[in-house]
C-alpha cells in the first residue's frame, strides 16, 4: 500500500475512533448482557471475546461478574 493511501486510512480510522468513543455508551446493553449470562449457564469460567471494539460493555461486565 502506498504512503498516501496509508495516511488517508490512518486519518479516517483516527476520526472514526474519536466519534465511536463519544457515542459508545448511548445504548443500554444490560438486557442483552444479562440474557447472554442466562443462556450461557456458566457461573465461573473464562470467556473469549471475539468481537471488535474496546471491551465495553461486554468484557467489562464479565470482569465485574468475576
Amino acid at each position: 500500500m502506498n504512503q498516501k493511501v496509508t495516511d488517508i486510512l490512518d486519518k479516517f480510522y483516527s476520526n472514526f475512533a474519536l466519534e465511536y468513543d463519544k457515542s459508545r455508551f448511548i445504548f443500554d446493553m444490560s438486557d442483552i448482557i444479562e440474557e447472554f449470562y442466562r443462556k450461557a449457564k456458566v457461573k465461573n469460567g473464562t470467556y473469549l471475546d471475539l468481537g471488535c471494539g474496546v471491551g465495553e460493555p461486554f468484557v467489562k461486565s464479565f470482569i465485574e461478574k468475576g
